[in-house]
């Protein structure tokens, strides 16, 4: 008899590791779990972040591109695309959208030798920039969806610059004639 008691406490031991075993096993497991999780959230806030930071330079490159562009004498709006790449079977650009120059302020050309009666001056210009992310869940890229987007705007000036006639009706040799409404204080005003 003495036997069977022991060999029935030895089961009860064995039956109270078992479950204290499945006990720890049950935390790992939930804990591993969370790790992935959190790991796998990590990864999609890091992936967006890239995308945003990717969406931002190429609305600042939009910009670039603009300057280029009006300093080799273009000038409208435009758009082109950018960063086009296949992430697996997901294709994905930026496409950028970029505005007229909207001149804001005009004044004495600081590289000009000579400022009075010439026809060139300095112009600020304003110029906004949008780019919009772009992917697909179509191998082809049928269905484009916006991923991302993001708007720059910056003043750009622009010296020497011919003639302020175009928008302020000065006309063209109107360095003299812009002197004296800048002198006067009515540089707003057109005559």
């Amino acid at each position: 008899m003495h036997g069977f008691r022991r060999l029935r406490s030895h089961s009860r031991e064995a039956g109270s590791a078992y479950l204290t075993v499945l006990l720890v096993l049950l935390v790992l497991t939930i804990l591993g779990l969370s790790l992935v999780l959190v790991t796998q959230i990590e990864s999609e806030i890091g992936a967006n972040e890239r995308t945003l930071h990717r969406t931002f330079y190429a609305a600042d490159s939009g910009i670039a591109a603009a300057v280029t562009r009006k300093m080799s004498g273009g000038a409208g709006q435009f758009r082109f695309q950018m960063n086009s790449d296949r992430t697996g079977l997901v294709p994905r650009a930026d496409s950028v959208d970029v505005g007229n120059f909207l001149p804001v302020r005009i004044g004495f050309c600081n590289l000009c030798t000579a400022n009075v009666g010439s026809e060139y001056h300095r112009i600020d210009y304003l110029v906004a920039s949008q780019a919009v992310r772009f992917g697909s869940s179509n191998p082809t890229g049928g269905d484009r969806h916006p991923l991302a987007r993001q708007a720059v705007s910056t003043e750009v000036a622009i010296q020497p610059e011919k003639g302020p006639g175009d928008f302020l009706g000065l006309g063209k040799k109107s360095g003299a004639r812009l002197g004296e409404l800048l002198s006067r204080g009515q540089s707003n005003s057109t005559p």
